[in-house]
């Protein structure tokens, strides 16, 4: 259905039905309906990254949203009322305004004394997107004290004295749509932020992030606000942190590249005996298509352990699924592997994202699936091996390659294919071809 709807406008009521059926009392029912809006139609339409598919999903969200403003929430129909978005084009015309009103006038930088900044939800995002907006703001509005609102993984990532953090928990297991319905909720909390304030004197950023409807929603006035357009076609194709930056050149008037960089303390010195460390997660989030397979992990870490002179520190990841896949890797590379040295060659970690980004930042290689933490990897400068597997399309892949300052990523297109055995063994073959290189530098 994402692809019919890109071709043509989509069947709205169609749309609103499966919305209606999301709030069902029947709990399997209502489960299906919001896995089929969000799952085959919202989030591929996203992930085409193109301005096609962006206007597209702008006329679902905006219907959606004024139909679970009626069925869900009293208070979040009286705030698009009282901002006379009575209707989705109204909500879709005020979007088009914020995006072509992007750059900030003198007058406005001059009057500016307090700045709110929304998370992305993702740790990946708030790395690749995030980060760079808060030191060009930062470097911009030295003086001026930033509000950083969403989850609670941001407090972990940036602390600078100038940064502020306000919790607002997405609820990233509920179902999509009925979180839809509480956006009010944080309407609030950035009026509170603002109340003693012109609408000249604070600025919105919003990163296009789901905390907004991706921009949709009016969560400030229009003329404080500003909204990151990453979702439309690029003269060139660049990842998001390039396409951030070009937008923030314009906001704020300057040319003045930034890479991603987060606060998290350094942890332990790792390579203090100096040993050759890779750090390792095979985490994926809730996307199974980004997995290879138990064994392709399973493999990949014992040959890594077997190259010599080098400890392999194993995340656990996030989740009983994650932390079963971790020991299962563990029970594997005991199995395999009896010499006398393996406390010094293999660790498995569990903790925080403080935690596994204190290890990736000691470590001297990183090597996992397109998560969280190959972000954290190319933000730490960490030479990085990534496998890139289940990316819907060519410019989904070149948007989310982590951008490293020393450039010492490498981003292995795997396709969407399941491997036979001959396959599976040439990527292992191909990774540590790349960790030798890697390591005869660090020798």
């Amino acid at each position: 259905m994402a692809q019919e709807a890109k071709k043509k406008a989509p069947n709205l009521a169609a749309i609103k039905l499966l919305g209606a059926m999301c709030l069902d009392t029947n709990k399997i029912l209502a489960a299906q309906a919001d896995r089929s809006l969000y799952q085959k139609i919202i989030i591929p339409l996203c992930d085409d990254f193109s301005t096609q598919g962006f206007h597209v999903v702008n006329l679902i969200l905006a219907a959606l949203i004024q139909q679970s403003a009626t069925l869900i929430a009293d208070e979040s129909r009286q705030i698009l009322d009282n901002e006379g978005l009575q209707s989705a084009v109204h909500l879709i015309a005020r979007l088009e305004r914020i995006h072509s009103n992007a750059a900030l006038s003198a007058r406005h930088k001059n009057q500016v004394r307090k700045i709110t900044l929304l998370s992305r939800v993702t740790v990946g995002a708030d790395l690749a997107i995030t980060s760079i907006i808060i030191q060009r703001l930062h470097n911009f509005f030295p003086d001026i004290p930033i509000t950083l609102i969403g989850p609670d993984h941001l407090s972990e990532l940036f602390n600078q004295p100038f940064l502020c953090h306000r919790l607002f928990d997405f609820n990233r297991d509920k179902p999509n749509y009925s979180r839809m319905g509480q956006w009010h909720k944080l309407k609030k909390m950035i009026d509170a932020e603002h109340s003693s304030l012109n609408n000249d004197e604070f600025l919105f950023i919003d990163p296009d992030t789901r905390l907004s409807q991706l921009g949709l929603l009016p969560l400030a006035p229009e003329e404080s606000t500003r909204i990151l357009p990453s979702r439309l076609d690029q003269a060139t194709e660049c990842s998001l942190s390039a396409i951030t930056n070009s937008w923030l050149d314009v906001v704020l008037g300057e040319t003045a590249f930034t890479y991603p960089a987060y606060d998290s303390p350094t942890g332990p010195p790792l390579k203090a005996n100096r040993t050759f460390t890779i750090a390792i997660n095979f985490g994926v989030g809730n996307d199974l298509e980004k997995r290879i397979s138990l064994q392709f992990e399973q493999e990949l870490t014992l040959a890594l352990i077997r190259l010599g002179r080098t400890r392999v520190i194993l995340d656990s990841g996030k989740g009983a699924n994650e932390v079963k896949q971790a020991k299962a890797i563990e029970s594997y590379v005991h199995e395999q592997e009896t010499r006398h040295d393996m406390q010094d060659s293999f660790i498995r970690i569990q903790g925080s994202i403080a935690t596994l980004a204190s290890h990736i930042k000691n470590a001297d290689l990183f090597i996992g699936y397109d998560s969280c933490s190959g972000h954290i990897a190319a933000a730490s400068d960490t030479p990085t091996i990534i496998c890139f597997k289940g990316a819907p399309n060519p410019r989904f892949q070149v948007r989310w390659q982590p951008q490293n300052r020393s450039g010492l990523t490498s981003c292995l297109e795997v396709g969407q294919k399941q491997f036979n055995d001959e396959e599976r063994s040439l990527l292992i073959r191909r990774i540590i071809d790349i960790a030798s290189s890697q390591f005869q530098q660090f020798q």
